[in-house]
């Protein structure tokens, strides 16, 4: 793909017909300019046009990078691309504000190129590493925790990033030095007392869970979590305004159950399965 710097990109509706083309069959990536295209995407990941940004941008993201239709290099620049302020980070912390569709569906490109390199291993342990280092901050610091918004689709971030977060865990570059860190990030979003999640974000979360304990983390690490949840909420609850504190219960239990039904799957994993079982019915 040759360069497309300084190139004025399609606007969005210049791009969703190109798109819509492309998916529909009537034009052929062979007589287009894939780069322009490609950047013209990037350019408006980020739109509130849902039908724009989910069924024509990631939708063409997912069949190129996984029909191998864009090269190792392409993929390590649109990952560079992704992890930067102006795109897994921007509005970072905002709560409510647009700028989550574009951190959100930058988080979901960073997973499908994480994806290809967990089959291919095209990217640097440098790369790896940054690419954690970034998926934890966004997860640490993620504040808008809204999943189906009216009129403008899935903003979901904090799933997606969870989704990028299970393929970096599972990447054999990533160092197993990270994974206490990664895990306190992800039960950080689970103990959340201002949102309750109705769109299976809990099961987005176990996922990288149960990656890290594949990939090596030790079984006591969440089993430890686990067991401090009912004195947590015992403590919160003195803390927090009523409103908040049942928000916060009501999140702990859709987790724990969610994690029981997901354990069931892992005989290795049964002493744990007893333990979020036993801890809930304290709940």
């Amino acid at each position: 793909m040759k360069s497309v710097a300084n190139t004025a990109f399609m606007n969005e509706e210049e791009l969703k017909n190109k798109l819509a083309e492309l998916k529909n069959g009537e034009k052929s990536w062979e007589e287009e300019d894939k780069s322009y295209i490609v950047q013209s995407m990037m350019e408006h990941l980020g739109s509130v046009d849902s039908d724009l940004r989910d069924e024509l941008i990631y939708d063409m993201f997912c069949k190129l990078i996984i029909d191998n239709q864009l090269e190792h290099e392409v993929l390590s620049g649109l990952l560079t691309q992704c992890l930067s302020e102006s795109f897994l980070f921007k509005g970072l912390g905002e709560e409510g504000a647009d700028t989550v569709f574009k951190r959100s569906f930058s988080a979901l490109v960073t997973a499908l190129i994480l994806y290809k390199d967990n089959q291919e291993s095209f990217l640097s342990s440098e790369t790896i590493h940054e690419g954690a280092k970034g998926l934890l901050k966004c997860l640490k610091e993620e504040k808008d925790y809204r999943g189906l918004v009216d009129g403008k689709g899935w903003a979901h971030s904090i799933a997606h990033i969870a989704d990028a977060v299970d393929e970096v865990v599972k990447n054999s570059k990533c160092s197993k030095e990270v994974f206490p860190e990664i895990l306190d990030a992800l039960w950080g979003k689970v103990l959340i007392s201002n949102y309750v999640y109705i769109h299976n974000e809990d099961e987005r979360i176990i996922t990288p869970i149960l990656a890290l304990l594949e990939n090596g983390l030790a079984v006591e690490e969440v089993k430890t979590r686990v067991e401090q949840m009912p004195q947590h909420l015992i403590e919160q609850k003195e803390q927090l305004a009523e409103k908040d504190y049942y928000v916060l219960k009501a999140n702990s239990k859709n987790f724990l159950k969610s994690f029981y039904v997901q354990l069931a799957d892992h005989e290795s994993l049964s002493a744990l399965q007893e333990s979020v079982l036993q801890h809930l019915k304290q709940i």
